[in-house]
């Protein structure tokens, strides 16, 4: 790693750039609104490969994610900042993630997600989910 003489715009020149570290792959480097039954989702993403799919995404407060389910995919959820809860439909539990949580949703379970206030996820799917979470374009 080359080191700098401590000049900080020097600093901040070495760091990579979006372009840098995204993957574009298929549909990866869109940004993306996503189908939700109420408020607004957009987002983009960041990785893409046959084994992982990483998105991060915005959403306003009172955003609600449909009901729906990952065939044989992990869903991981890193917050980033806001609050989310999560509600897993057959058992009922709900889920409150905040700010630096990590919650992971196994496959096949049937859930959906409301944002309690302006949040910001990245999002991991493995495998990827080419249509993760639903997008409307």
């Amino acid at each position: 790693m080359r080191k700098t003489n401590g000049d900080f715009r020097e600093a901040i020149s070495l760091l990579p750039t979006l372009s840098d570290v995204v993957v574009v792959n298929g549909a990866c480097n869109d940004i993306t609104k996503y189908r939700v039954t109420s408020g607004t989702s957009s987002g983009l993403c960041l990785y893409e490969s046959e084994t992982a799919n990483i998105s991060r995404y915005e959403s306003k407060a009172g955003t609600q994610f449909e009901e729906h389910i990952h065939n044989d995919i992990y869903e991981y959820f890193i917050m980033e900042y806001g609050e989310m809860e999560i509600t897993l439909l057959e058992s009922g539990a709900k889920i409150l993630l905040k700010e630096k949580d990590v919650y992971v949703i196994k496959p096949n379970i049937l859930h959906k997600a409301k944002m309690l206030t302006d949040t910001a996820i990245i999002a991991v799917t493995m495998p990827p989910d080419t249509s993760y979470p639903h997008k409307t374009s």
